[in-house]
């Protein structure tokens, strides 16, 4: 975030979970946090995520 560019790894992340503005900032700390991100989605009840890294991977959640 402090420099400007997007996420070395993720190129998009998508969240889905129980408000429009939750998905919205955890789909924002993902980018931020990266593929790694998955792992604390995967333990949150209601919440699922799917992301595409830069090399064209599809990573997502096991409910989806």
């Amino acid at each position: 975030p402090r420099s400007g560019y997007s996420s070395p790894e993720l190129a998009s992340v998508s969240v889905l979970a129980p408000t429009v503005m939750l998905a919205d900032g955890w789909a924002t700390a993902l980018m931020v946090m990266g593929k790694a991100g998955l792992a604390l989605i995967e333990e949150m009840p209601g919440y699922e995520a799917i992301t595409v890294t830069k090399q064209t991977e599809i990573l997502k959640t096991s409910g989806l």
